[in-house]
């Protein structure tokens, strides 16, 4: 029997492609860390297919490390670890063993020991040791000696990519941090992810004063320093506007940022909110501003696009948009080059709000029935057969 087996101890993009694979008849196991009644509510078709979920195994480390936040990297390393130590276990025979960096090498020892010539695929955004690379460069820029990822999960990542016969990326971004890091590129496979924008539209009109949107996790990772020093230069130079912060703050250093300009008329940090509230603050805003210093996809970027708002973005931002098209893309720690496009902006709405509508043309299309087809071919070319 043809048969794939996905392993997956986060969520991720995962249920979006086992419900494709599922809803297209093809035999498979989605070995899980997320809870059962979740895998029930993302995945339409989990009863097409075998669903193993391992929650209640992990589920102690995400606790601890809400406990013991210094100890994070150490204790997700350790999910890790665990995860993929009791998903070995349920490991059979199969035509294709696609699995995510992290959660392989056991998984890999035991298909070994099954001896039947399965595929080998690990996913990974960017390449891990390029991501702490850039990651620790900005805590120092702070002085602080903390580590993005824990050593050891850097180097078990690596040890899987060298074991997999293929690895799987999203973006090209992606691809140049595999590149740099050794591995060779015949090796890799690069498939960008589809969107839920059904649940993204433009429910609003644009607001009458000029509104910039950040949407994700609040960190210096994700640049938001950068981006409250542009909005400062932009005061400065007499414009009139709103910042609008959605997401969770958390990191000290941040706060420390966010305090600095507490006072400023133009910031508004509204916390987490509601999916559905979610698309009025995107629809309203004329820009949505994601400086991430690495960010392997930045699924707001297709949230925002989807409710016909337009995107500034890094460099490391993986999405992919056309620039000049959908919004500018700039280099990461460069305030002065956010202020310099939101300017254009600000001065060209119509030619902002033109931007909007294009990218919502794009995304539409990038949906996750055409991503699960893409996968399905990968597998069919990888196999040589049809599954």
């Amino acid at each position: 029997m043809r048969r794939i087996i996905i392993s997956n101890g986060a969520q991720y993009h995962t249920p979006f492609q086992v419900n494709e694979i599922f809803k297209n008849g093809i035999s498979g196991k989605y070995i899980t860390g997320i809870p059962k009644q979740k895998v029930s509510s993302l995945i339409a078709y989990a009863s097409n297919g075998d669903v193993v979920c391992l929650y209640n195994y992990i589920v102690i480390f995400k606790v601890l490390s809400r406990i013991f936040p210094n100890f994070h990297n150490y204790l997700n390393y350790l999910s890790h670890q665990s995860f993929d130590w009791i998903a070995s276990k349920h490991i059979d025979k199969c035509d294709i063993f696609h699995s995510f960096n992290g959660y392989a090498l056991k998984s890999f020892e035991k298909l070994k020991t099954l001896n039947n010539g399965a595929i080998k695929i690990v996913e990974c955004g960017i390449h891990p040791r390029y991501y702490a690379e850039v990651c620790n460069e900005e805590y120092k820029r702070y002085g602080s000696s903390k580590k993005s990822l824990f050593d050891d999960y850097v180097e078990k990542s690596e040890l899987e990519f060298q074991q997999a016969d293929y690895i799987l990326t999203l973006t090209n971004i992606c691809v140049k941090s595999f590149i740099q890091n050794g591995i060779d590129e015949n090796k890799i496979i690069s498939i960008p992810l589809g969107a839920d924008v059904s649940s993204f539209s433009q429910s609003k009109s644009k607001n009458k004063q000029f509104t910039i949107l950040y949407v994700g996790r609040v960190t210096i990772l994700k640049g938001v320093q950068y981006l409250l020093e542009a909005c400062d230069k932009m005061e400065n130079l007499g414009f009139d506007f709103k910042l609008n912060i959605i997401g969770p703050i958390t990191d000290l250093i941040i706060k420390k940022e966010l305090n600095k300009y507490k006072a400023k008329k133009w910031l508004n940090i509204i916390g987490k909110v509601s999916r559905n509230n979610l698309k009025n603050y995107y629809s309203e805003a004329h820009v949505m501003v994601l400086p991430s210093l690495v960010d392997s996809f930045g699924m707001v970027v297709y949230e925002s696009l989807a409710c016909k708002t337009a995107v500034i973005i890094t460099e490391n931002v993986g999405a992919p948009i056309i620039k000049n098209e959908f919004g500018f893309i700039v280099p990461i720690r460069d305030s002065d080059s956010i202020v310099y496009n939101l300017i254009h902006m600000y001065e060209n709405i119509e030619e902002t709000i033109l931007m909007g509508e294009r990218g919502y043309k794009y995304v539409i299309k990038r949906t996750w029935a055409e991503y699960g087809n893409k996968i399905i071919d990968l597998y069919n070319n990888l196999t040589g057969y049809t599954l």
